[in-house]
């Protein structure tokens, strides 16, 4: 089964940028550092936008706010003691503490769950189906990435304290204690001691888990998209990766169709300067438009919301004479692994797109959408081809082949249900038809 994934091409590394300062004022030997180089100038400057960021998705929390401040403190103060060592990866510092700055969770979180972050490390916590709470901890040193405690390979089961409300693992005279206030988690030694204790703030050793103790921020497993301050098209542009190798290869067996920008202009473009062949003739936080300038072909992103953020893909050609080849449009979801995909969206979403006047994704009714979620799992694996006994079972497992069969039957119940409403019948059958073109 063959997909596009068209903005694999667009992984680019900066090639002109300014830090979050003024080079022609710096003084220390970090500010020199960074400002030699275009890609950590453009590095330092993502950083300073993302951690205004967080301090504003964390404002609900002054504790949290507080406690951003010195972990950025923290992360200064290791950039500048280690600047002048020959070893120091000063590219792969900045760009960690700037992913772990976007990732931060602005969303409410109750008890134990999910991922968290901190200068020091991460802490995660799985839910099982029993009831219990397995602990995965890991730290390393800030500058040097040597490890310190802790593996993410292993896990430990969490003892749940009713009576104070906290996790904690280990014995009495080992032990380590799990706590939540407002948006943060503490995490204190606690050997010793079986009361309640004052939540520490600072990273002050390990413990038998090889969880480091101090505080530790929510984090999400892809960056954080909010009303106000999310990716705009721009931030897609650079952000989307180009080391996926199946989108690499599914994108350059496609390159000669979707003429787009080659690496060496992306790069400039990135930049918002014009290139050799191309120029962008709009660049807003929702939109980026970028125009052949002899030859007019034409790429456009744009940030769309549907129950999440999606980017919605517009290849122009009008030397085709297809129509279709002409004006080529997708959806591509942003997925927990950091990449643009295909989603359940895609489809009705493009079909919504071509009535007059378009119907928005959130007008879409519920049982089209649940119609289509299935359809889209059917279609998905029908023609993929298990290359051994355990994929042929999953595949399986996956597609329901009840529920698959089905699919008639539940395409007319929706039609039903639609009760003769002309523009969302339409709807339905062009969505149809884009899937059977897959």
């Amino acid at each position: 089964m063959r997909y596009v994934f068209l903005f694999s091409l667009l992984a680019i590394t900066p090639a002109l940028a300014a830090p979050s300062f003024d080079c022609a004022k710096a003084r220390t030997v970090a500010e020199r550092a960074i400002c030699a180089s275009a890609d950590v100038s453009q590095l330092d400057s993502e950083i300073a936008n993302a951690y205004k960021t967080a301090l504003i998705r964390l404002r609900a929390d002054a504790n949290a706010v507080e406690a951003l401040k010195a972990d950025q403190r923290i992360f200064m103060r290791y950039r500048d003691d280690y600047i002048s060592n020959p070893n120091f990866d000063l590219m792969g510092y900045f760009t960690r503490r700037r992913d772990f700055l976007r990732l931060i969770d602005p969303v409410w979180r109750d008890g134990f769950s999910g991922d968290w972050q901190s200068i020091w490390g991460e802490t995660r916590f799985t839910g099982k189906p029993d009831g219990k709470i397995l602990i995965t901890s890991w730290t390393a040193h800030p500058a040097t990435r040597s490890w310190t405690c802790g593996d993410p390979s292993e896990s430990t089961a969490g003892e749940y304290n009713v009576e104070h409300d906290f996790l904690q693992t280990g014995t009495p005279a080992n032990r380590l204690r799990y706590m939540r206030q407002a948006w943060m988690l503490y995490i204190e030694n606690a050997s010793g001691n079986d009361a309640a204790t004052t939540k520490q703030t600072a990273a002050t050793g390990c413990g038998h888990g090889g969880g480091e103790t101090g505080t530790f921020f929510p984090v999400s497993k892809s960056p954080i998209k909010d009303q106000s301050f999310g990716l705009t098209a721009m931030d897609y542009f650079r952000m989307v990766s180009g080391t996926n190798e199946g989108n690499n290869h599914r994108f350059y067996e496609n390159a000669a169709q979707m003429l787009a920008p080659p690496l060496t202009e992306r790069k400039v473009l990135l930049n918002n300067i014009e290139s050799a062949s191309w120029r962008i003739v709009e660049n807003t936080p929702d939109r980026l438009r970028m125009v052949h300038k002899t030859a007019f072909f034409e790429v456009e992103l744009q940030v769309k919301q549907f129950q999440k953020e999606f980017l919605r893909v517009t290849v122009t050609n009008p030397h085709q004479k297809s129509i279709e080849q002409r004006h080529r449009r997708s959806y591509f979801a942003l997925l927990d692994s950091g990449t643009l995909d295909f989603g359940t969206p895609n489809k009705m979403a493009l079909a919504g797109d071509t009535l007059q006047p378009p119907i928005s994704f959130a007008a879409i009714p519920t049982t089209i959408k649940t119609y289509f979620e299935q359809v889209d799992i059917c279609y998905h694996y029908s023609n993929e081809e298990p290359f051994n006994a355990v994929e042929e079972k999953r595949l399986r497992n996956i597609m329901h082949p009840s529920a698959c069969k089905q699919l008639p039957q539940n395409l007319a119940q929706v039609r039903a249900s639609l009760k003769g409403d002309v523009a969302l019948i339409t709807l339905l059958d062009r969505a149809i038809v884009l899937y059977q073109q897959r």
